[in-house]
């Protein structure tokens, strides 16, 4: 997805300004290099924080709820049938 957005916004910025075909194409393929490598770093950002969890045997359980009642109830149930504990994050 950042590697689309990236490509059309160059492509739209060149174009916009009067560029040429081949120069919209070149931006385009520029932004979406760009994009790629900044998808590529947030995956490896995310990756290293969960890495070493799964490499302990953990499982990666996410789970959305709607309040904090329900989040007692789903951490309850999962400490039942878990071996370690359970670990929560909130979203912004």
């Amino acid at each position: 997805m950042p590697a689309y957005i990236a490509a059309v916004a160059a492509t739209d910025v060149v174009v916009a300004t009067g560029g040429t075909a081949l120069a919209a194409a070149a931006a385009g393929g520029a932004g979406g290099g760009l994009g790629a490598l900044l998808a590529r770093w947030i995956g490896n950002k995310r990756n290293t924080a969960l890495t070493p969890h799964l490499e302990g045997g953990g499982m990666l359980l996410w789970v959305s709820l709607r309040d904090e009642f329900c989040e007692r109830q789903a951490c309850e149930i999962i400490a039942c049938h878990a071996d370690s504990g359970v670990e929560m994050h909130d979203i912004a």
